[in-house]
């Protein structure tokens, strides 16, 4: 795929799934800020789908540049695809215990 680069990319964060995002070939910047500093949502949270999407910009970029990975917890909205290049990924979700 190819990146929408940092202007575009959006935060999102998770509440059920960590993200396990890998970068195969290329890289990627992934835009992250602490869950408890994002204010403005732009999509409401979908719970069947897992996901909140927030206005917000980043607080810092992370580089992940293959064959590296980024962790990226609940408590963090993450803005996947910070990049303009092409890029082959792959993003693995764990399930986190219920609380």
């Amino acid at each position: 795929c190819r990146g929408r680069g940092k202007e575009n990319a959006k935060l999102e964060a998770h509440r059920k799934y960590i993200d396990v995002q890998i970068a195969l070939t290329g890289y990627d910047l992934i835009g992250i800020k602490p869950l408890s500093e994002c204010v403005t949502v732009s999509s409401p949270y979908d719970d069947a789908r897992d996901i909140v999407f927030f206005e917000d910009a980043s607080r810092e970029w992370i580089k992940i540049k293959g064959p590296r990975c980024a962790v990226i917890f609940p408590e963090d909205a993450h803005a996947p695809l910070g990049c303009e290049n092409e890029i082959k990924k792959m993003v693995i979700k764990i399930k986190c215990d219920e609380k």
